[in-house]
């Protein structure tokens, strides 16, 4: 008896709990566990504990007072047994109903230090007649991850329903990443992207063009903007939107973090040729570092709806801004070489004095002054002229750079009821665009709808510029100015964007 009290019961035979009694008086489990998952004879597993000795055998975690004390009981498969006799070879054990007529056995046997079940009980009897089982696995795990989620938003966008495709099972939900902001260390960076697989499938191509802008006027509170990835598909000549990313930050690191998300949901696939963007610096500079080989340009129509709105804050006159708008004149400057940059700002500002000229208009010169010392800050020291000079480009690719995004854009806006959505509304407004260009992408090679028929665009042509050009626009000493960014995708210009539009074209 002396190796069953050293070693008998271990921790993993949970489904005995002989805290009640051990097969010998005054012993039992130390830890009061369970024997379930003893469903026939086993052997003692290797480094098994040995029992402890609970003073006058009380039941563990209950005061002596209260219980009675018994010492010939324990409990194995959800039954309650009674020792019935002993050997030096086992322990025999019987249900606890014995009286009552139950013929259940147990044994427990010294050699394997392990129990067996013998005869079946008979103590309890369910009638099964008419009774039917139900499945409730997914019922169940409905419930729980409405449980995990209930009243989180964010939670409830990674799980069906809202994570699906309109009506696909497949997921559109991509990723949800929380970084620390080194802007704002109290308000961390949020970064949550959706994009359907089959569009996804597009940014594998080699060497394709995507476009990349954000919007700020759909967004769910909370959010700064809306970037969107958009890819130029040759097969079907179409600009499809891939990725829809929120974003609570406009930082280089969030900008890195969300192009580095795109490249991995494509398996680092993800290598264009040509990278248009808005003029945004953190942006150009991430795109530029994620992808060394391509050629990352602005769009020339954000260029020029940061020009006249750098105009507007200058409060340079709304018919000189007008002509300086003008196509020939300050668009000009982007089809020179880089050499020739000088000359060509010295060459503008003597083309906008001798128009405003023969329109009678007075030429402001100290407004000017002020928007052409912007210029240089901005366009000049700020951006790289490769960014947003495309001579020596191809004409395909210039004329692919006449921003297909700013016309998604306004595609998007008006798909929303409202300026500040709700972020379930926002996400039914993507899963809704993405299915239609699925759709789109199917029809077109079967020939149930047409290619899209792009308008031609007229390339500017380089003007003739003299190398001795002289500027006698600045005559006077120029003013102090405060610095201001070229504003190409502050939130307080995007009001002003459908009336901007209609003059820039």
């Amino acid at each position: 008896m002396s190796v069953l009290q050293g070693s008998a019961l271990g921790s993993e035979n949970a489904g005995l709990s002989v805290g009640h009694a051990a097969p010998w008086p005054g012993r039992c489990l130390r830890d009061g566990g369970s024997f379930d998952n003893m469903q026939s004879l086993g052997q003692r597993p290797p480094g098994d504990v040995g029992v402890s000795e609970i003073p006058g055998g009380a039941v563990p975690g209950r005061s002596r007072g209260r219980v009675r004390q018994e010492k010939t009981t324990c409990y194995f498969g959800g039954y309650k047994y009674t020792r019935a006799w002993a050997s030096s070879r086992k322990v025999s054990f019987r249900c606890s109903h014995w009286c009552q007529g139950c013929t259940g056995t147990m044994a427990f046997f010294i050699g394997t230090m392990g129990y067996t079940v013998g005869r079946p009980h008979t103590c309890r009897r369910v009638d099964a007649a008419g009774a039917t089982l139900a499945d409730a696995t997914s019922a169940m795990k409905d419930r729980v991850d409405t449980m995990a989620v209930d009243g989180d938003v964010h939670g409830a966008i990674e799980i069906p329903p809202l994570s699906l495709a309109l009506n696909e099972a497949v997921s559109i939900f991509k990723f949800h990443y929380v970084t620390i902001n080194q802007e704002n260390m109290n308000k961390p960076t949020q970064l949550i992207g959706w994009a359907h697989p089959s569009l996804v499938n597009l940014l594998r191509y080699n060497g394709t063009t995507i476009f990349v802008d954000g919007t700020f006027r759909c967004v769910p509170p909370g959010y700064k903007q809306c970037v969107i990835f958009m890819v130029h598909d040759r097969a079907s000549g179409l600009f499809v939107p891939v990725y829809y990313v929120l974003s609570t930050s406009r930082s280089g690191d969030s900008f890195w973090d969300m192009v580095q998300f795109v490249v991995q949901g494509t398996d680092q696939q993800l290598e264009p040729a040509e990278v248009v963007c808005d003029f945004e610096s953190a942006l150009i500079n991430a795109l530029q570092t994620q992808f060394p080989n391509a050629i990352v340009i602005g769009c020339p129509f954000h260029l020029k709806q940061a020009l006249r709105r750098a105009m507007k804050r200058f409060l340079v006159p709304e018919d000189e801004c007008s002509i300086a708008v003008t196509r020939g004149v300050l668009d000009a400057l982007t089809v020179l070489e880089h050499s020739l940059i000088e000359n060509g700002i010295k060459w503008v500002k003597r083309e906008i004095r001798q128009r405003c000229g023969e329109a009678g208009i007075e030429y402001s010169k100290a407004k000017w002054r002020e928007f052409w010392d912007y210029f240089q800050r901005t366009w000049l020291e700020l951006y790289d002229i490769s960014v947003w000079d495309v001579a020596g480009l191809s004409n395909e690719l210039v004329a692919r750079t006449n921003n297909p995004l700013e016309r998604f854009n306004r595609e998007l806006n008006d798909r929303f009821p409202k300026p500040r959505l709700s972020m379930t509304t926002f996400v039914g407004v993507i899963k809704t665009i993405s299915a239609e260009y699925v759709h789109r992408l199917a029809d077109i090679p079967r020939g149930h709808v047409r290619r899209p028929v792009r308008e031609r665009i007229q390339l500017r042509v380089p003007v003739d510029i003299p190398a001795d050009i002289a500027d006698d626009s600045d005559d006077d000493e120029p003013t102090a100015v405060e610095m201001i960014s070229d504003g190409s995708s502050d939130e307080e210009g995007q009001a002003d964007d459908e009336n901007e539009e209609q003059q820039l074209v």
